[in-house]
C-alpha cells in the first residue's frame, strides 16, 4: 500500500508541475520536470506522516509552484499564482467529487473508505483520472485564451483574490479532511475562524480595489471618447474653413471681374456677368446634391421641384455617411411622407426639414409654422428600416419626425 501511495502522490505531484510549466510556458529542464516534483514528493509525504497537516502542505506546494515560473521568467507576475492555484482547486474538486462517487458506490461512510482497501485504491485511481482530464482541459482553455501576461494581471486587488483563493483552499482542506476522517478539535475549529476573518478582509479589499479599478477604466474610456469627439470636430472645422475660404477667395475674384467691366465701361457685360453669376447661385441652391444618388434622385430632386412651384423649403441634413439613404426603399418612404406634408400646407408654404443622425438612428424633421391636420397620417412602420412616425403639436408648429434604423 506504500508503494501504491507513493505512485499516487508521484502522479499528483507530476499533474502539477507539468501543466504549471506548460500553461506559465516554462520550458521542460532536469530542475522543472525531475528536481521540482521530487521535492514535492518529500514534501507531501513529510507533511502527511510527520506534520500531519495538509493546509501547511497545501501552501508549500502553492508557494513552490509560484517561485519556480517566478525564478525561471526572472520576474514575479501574480499569474503565476494564480495557475497553481487553479490547479489546486482542481485537485480538491477531483478528491471530492472522488470522495463522494465510491462513498455512494460501496454505500458506505467517507470515514470507512481508509479502513476498506479496495475503496482507497477506487478512490485514489478515480481522482488522479478526474484531475488529469480537468487540467488538460484548463490547458486548452487557457491556451485557447492566449493570455499575454505581460499585459494582464498586474493589478493589485489580484493579491487580495490570491489571498482569498489560498484561504478558500485551506477552508476546504480543513473540512475535507474533518469529513474524511470524522475528527475535527478545538484548535482546528479556531484555525477555520481565523481563516474566515481573512477571508472576509481579503474579500473587502479585494471588492475595494476593484472598484477602483472600475472608475479608472471608466476615466479612461471618457477621456478616449472625448479625444475621439474632439477629433471629429476638429476634421468637421478644417473642412468648414476650407469651404469658407474657398468662397471668399471666389467671391473676392468675381467682384474683381466686376470691377474690372465697370470700370472699362461694360455695363452690358457687367449685368450678363452678374446674372450668370446669379444663375449659377440659383442652380447651386436648388439642385445641391450629396454623394447619395438614390437620395438625390428621390428627395433632393423632388425639392427643387417644389421650390420651383413656390414651396419656401429650407433643407439642412449632417448624416452624410449614413447608408440608409443609398436604400431605395427609405429613400421613397421619405419622400412619400414629404408629399403628403407638403399638401396639408394651404396659406403657408415654408417648410423646414432636417436630416441628421442620433444614436445610431436616421431621423428626418420635418416642420412648419402653421397647425395641420394631420389625424389621417399612416402610423403603420411596415418598411424593414421605419422604426417610429411621430406627430407633435407645440407652439403653432406641426412637426413630423420620421425614425429609421439599419436592422444589419
Amino acid at each position: 500500500m506504500m508503494i501504491f501511495d507513493l505512485v499516487m502522490t508521484t502522479i499528483e505531484v507530476y499533474n502539477l508541475s507539468y501543466f504549471n510549466c506548460k500553461i506559465n510556458h516554462i520550458k521542460f529542464n532536469f530542475f522543472s520536470m525531475v528536481l521540482l516534483p521530487i521535492f514535492c514528493i518529500f514534501m507531501t509525504f513529510f507533511f502527511n506522516y510527520y506534520i500531519l497537516d495538509n493546509f501547511l502542505l497545501l501552501l508549500v506546494l502553492l508557494f513552490v509552484n509560484f517561485l519556480v515560473p517566478s525564478y525561471m521568467n526572472k520576474k514575479i507576475n501574480i499569474y503565476f499564482f494564480l495557475i497553481p492555484t487553479i490547479l489546486v482547486v482542481l485537485l480538491i474538486f477531483s478528491n471530492t467529487v472522488s470522495l463522494v462517487i465510491t462513498a455512494m458506490y460501496f454505500g458506505i461512510e467517507p470515514r470507512d473508505i481508509l479502513a476498506n482497501q479496495d475503496c482507497m485504491i477506487v478512490l485514489c485511481l478515480l481522482s488522479r483520472i478526474i484531475y488529469i482530464s480537468l487540467s488538460y482541459m484548463f490547458y486548452k482553455m487557457e491556451k485557447r485564451l492566449n493570455v499575454n501576461t505581460k499585459k494582464v494581471l498586474q493589478n493589485n486587488f489580484w493579491i487580495s483574490f490570491c489571498v482569498i483563493a489560498a484561504t478558500f483552499l485551506g477552508l476546504h482542506t480543513i473540512l475535507y479532511e474533518a469529513v474524511f476522517y470524522d475528527f475535527i478539535d478545538h484548535v482546528t475549529i479556531y484555525e477555520m475562524l481565523i481563516m474566515f476573518i481573512i477571508l472576509g478582509i481579503s474579500f473587502i479589499i479585494f471588492f475595494i480595489r476593484m472598484q477602483k479599478e472600475f472608475i479608472h477604466l471608466m476615466d479612461v474610456n471618457d477621456k478616449l471618447t472625448r479625444i475621439q469627439y474632439q477629433e471629429e470636430n476638429n476634421k468637421k472645422i478644417k473642412k468648414l474653413s476650407y469651404e469658407i475660404y474657398f468662397e471668399k477667395h471666389r467671391m473676392y475674384y468675381i467682384l474683381l471681374n466686376i470691377k474690372h467691366l465697370i470700370m472699362n465701361n461694360q455695363i452690358s457685360s457687367s449685368i450678363d456677368f452678374i446674372d450668370q453669376k446669379i444663375n449659377q447661385f440659383n442652380n447651386f441652391y436648388f439642385c445641391q446634391s450629396s454623394k447619395h444618388v438614390t437620395f438625390n434622385r428621390y428627395i433632393l430632386d423632388y425639392i427643387n421641384d417644389m421650390r420651383k412651384t413656390g414651396y419656401d423649403i429650407k433643407f439642412m441634413m449632417t448624416a452624410d455617411n449614413n447608408g440608409l439613404l443609398d436604400n431605395e426603399e427609405v429613400a421613397y418612404t421619405i419622400k412619400k411622407y414629404l408629399k403628403y406634408f407638403l399638401k396639408k400646407l394651404e396659406d403657408n408654404k415654408a417648410i423646414d426639414i432636417l436630416i441628421y443622425e442620433k444614436n445610431q438612428y436616421l431621423i428626418i424633421k420635418m416642420n412648419t409654422l402653421s397647425q395641420l391636420n394631420l389625424e389621417d397620417i399612416n402610423k403603420d412602420c411596415d418598411i424593414q428600416f421605419l422604426r417610429k412616425v411621430n406627430v407633435k403639436y407645440q407652439n403653432e408648429i406641426t412637426e413630423l419626425n420620421l425614425l429609421f434604423e439599419n436592422s444589419n
